[in-house]
């Protein structure tokens, strides 16, 4: 059974003003998120985007393995409070 992520998985590594940037632990694995401009789209998703716009795996293949599964939703609403 695959494991789901809780809060201790990640780890911010950078802020800047457009988004931030978030290490998946358990698969070394580097995930993007960028604020949302639009009123209609904050209000829908909140304040920062609810899928990853970049994405940066680990190891020579940059293979996901069973980290491709994974949905960060919701996770998202408390990296934008970094």
């Amino acid at each position: 059974m695959m494991k789901h992520p809780t809060e201790d998985d990640f780890t911010v590594t950078e802020v800047f003003e457009s988004g931030v940037t978030v290490l998946f632990e358990p698969t070394q694995s580097f995930y993007t998120f960028y604020r949302l401009a639009d009123p209609n789209d904050t209000k829908r998703f909140g304040p920062v985007s609810p899928e990853p716009d970049g994405v940066r795996h680990a190891g020579a293949s940059g293979e996901p393995g069973t980290a491709n599964q994974m949905k960060f939703k919701g996770w998202h609403i408390r990296w934008h409070q970094m």
